[in-house]
């Protein structure tokens, strides 16, 4: 049990260093709307080469004197199978007025 301990408490703290980075960007990162026009905004994730996303869970905050949010569409599932999409994924966008929640979650392994 003393060597077991030691090998737990050292993968807990290597394993966080283990993920690889995703570059989450706005597109566009600007853009100029008259009041009360329409906006959409494109949120990327760019896993690194090799790697993939099986699921992302965040926040956008925005003024909501300023904005309003009127939904959400996704792109395309995590998964690239059009059958295992429809049951083998979870994906919503809660808006709470200034915070939208967006998340998706794949049930299918790589």
């Amino acid at each position: 049990m003393q060597k077991f301990l030691p090998g737990v408490i050292l993968f807990l703290l290597v394993a966080p260093s283990l993920a690889a980075a995703t570059l989450i960007s706005f597109e566009p990162a600007a853009t100029t709307v008259g009041l009360g026009g329409d906006v959409a905004i494109n949120i990327v994730a760019t896993p690194e080469a090799g790697e993939l996303i099986g699921e992302f869970d965040f926040n956008v905050l925005y003024d909501p004197g300023v904005l309003l949010f009127g939904g959400a569409t996704f792109g395309p599932s995590l998964n690239d199978d059009p059958l295992l999409c429809a049951i083998a994924a979870c994906r919503g966008a809660f808006d709470s007025g200034g915070s939208v929640n967006l998340f998706e979650l794949s049930l299918v392994f790589p």
